[in-house]
């Protein structure tokens, strides 16, 4: 088991079987083939209103 000191302490990193790296690595090429996610538009879309001053919208 390797570690890695942090200011908070020790920090365990765990080496995967060969079977496991395998499969991990195939599913990082998928990934990579596909190219980057879209954000979900949630994310990307936010609604601003506009402050309201004596019961009609501010422009």
């Amino acid at each position: 088991m390797d570690r890695i000191v942090t200011p908070l302490g020790v920090l365990p990193m765990v080496r995967p079987c060969a079977g496991l790296n395998d499969l991990i690595e195939d599913q990082e090429r998928e990934d990579n083939a596909r190219g980057p996610e879209p954000e979900p538009e949630s994310v990307l879309r936010a609604v601003i209103r506009r402050p309201v001053i004596g019961g009609t919208s501010w422009r």
